[in-house]
């Protein structure tokens, strides 16, 4: 899969598979979006990573918490939305 300059959504980014989803995708070149709860987590994969990514405090078993991430205005504060999201599934 492609991934240069896609924008990705990923739920759970701050740990395990969903942080080297993050990794992956920023490294190729992709924006990311991490969804999660860890906010402590997120901001230092953020920090670290640098240019293209955001993080975004989200409870994902909270459908308005999940309904303002995926705010269009939210996410295009930090740059991320320039084409419209489209849903990147990670199949190990």
């Amino acid at each position: 899969m492609k991934v240069k300059d896609c924008v990705a959504v990923v739920v759970g980014g701050a740990s395990g598979l969903g942080e080297a989803t993050v990794r992956k995708i920023a490294a190729a070149g992709g924006k990311v979006a991490i969804l999660d709860l860890d906010e402590s987590r997120g901001q230092a994969i953020t920090e670290e990573i640098g240019a293209n990514i955001g993080f975004f405090k989200t409870d994902v078993t909270d459908t308005e918490s999940v309904q303002a991430a995926l705010d269009v205005r939210w996410i295009a504060s930090a740059g991320f939305m320039s084409r419209s999201i489209v849903p990147v599934w990670h199949h190990p």
